[in-house]
């Protein structure tokens, strides 16, 4: 339940910058930090939005970008990034949320070929996570951002009912 909780409140975060037109474009782990709560969970911020853009200005940069959370229209010089980028990198980092590890490790090189050729393995296949997360994740983590949830308000959703259900 607490990864879940975990989860949600860092997509309202995303969502939140989504509203103001800003894609972060670099979601990792270590941009996800900490504020102690004394009586609760504590709270996720996102943070380092040094590569964020406007949605407005595609960016075709892979400067700067963490290789395992990095979408496939990343390496790409001819796609352009948006919310969707946003999205699966989202699906990356609760990926390795859930299962203690991203969806590819390795290499740089082979790590990139992966992202852009290769379906992560299903994160049931690897620790025990609640039913329905499988769809949820590979859903964020599709190759194709036409794939993909097209608004973060639908991984939010899908995320919230798996929540209800814990």
């Amino acid at each position: 339940a607490q990864k879940l909780w975990t989860a949600l409140s860092v997509t309202e975060g995303v969502s939140h910058a989504h509203d103001h037109a800003v894609a972060h474009r670099d979601l990792k782990p270590e941009n996800i930090l900490f504020r102690r709560v004394e009586h609760g969970w504590d709270t996720p911020k996102v943070a380092d939005w040094g590569l964020s853009k406007h949605l407005l200005e595609h960016s075709k940069s892979r400067d700067g970008i963490t290789v395992e959370y990095a979408a496939p229209e990343q390496f790409s010089d001819s796609a352009s990034t948006d919310k969707r980028t946003d999205i699966y990198q989202l699906g990356a980092v609760f990926y390795e949320l859930f299962t203690g590890q991203p969806p590819f490790e390795g290499e740089m090189f082979a790590v990139m070929e992966h992202i852009k050729t290769e379906t992560p393995t299903p994160p049931s296949e690897i620790a025990d996570v609640p039913d329905g997360l499988d769809g949820v994740l590979l859903q964020a983590l599709a190759k194709d951002p036409e794939e993909r949830y097209s608004d973060i308000v639908y991984l939010r959703d899908d995320l919230q009912e798996l929540f209800e259900r814990v």
